[in-house]
């Protein structure tokens, strides 16, 4: 029987932080080789971003239509 790869999943942790959040990971996934992203197509509520690592770690996040703003607001609060 084959062993199911590890899942790292960041779903609804805290959504204020997707891009510091998606940053550490490939920070500290890109040492293992490529890592490969997807979306599923946008629905109403948003969509599933993942990116997962050649060994087997997923980073997992629903991204709703709010987010993008509020990541932009954040941006100029703190420039």
């Amino acid at each position: 029987m084959a062993q199911e790869a590890p899942r790292l999943s960041q779903s609804l942790v805290n959504p204020a932080n997707l891009l510091t959040d998606l940053e550490e990971f490939v920070e500290d996934h890109r040492p293992h080789g490529p890592l490969v992203a997807d979306a599923t197509e946008p629905a109403w509520n948003g969509y599933l971003l993942t990116v997962t690592c050649g060994c087997g770690v997923t980073f997992e996040r629903w991204v709703t239509p709010l987010d993008p703003e509020l990541d932009l607001l954040r941006a100029a609060v703190l420039n």
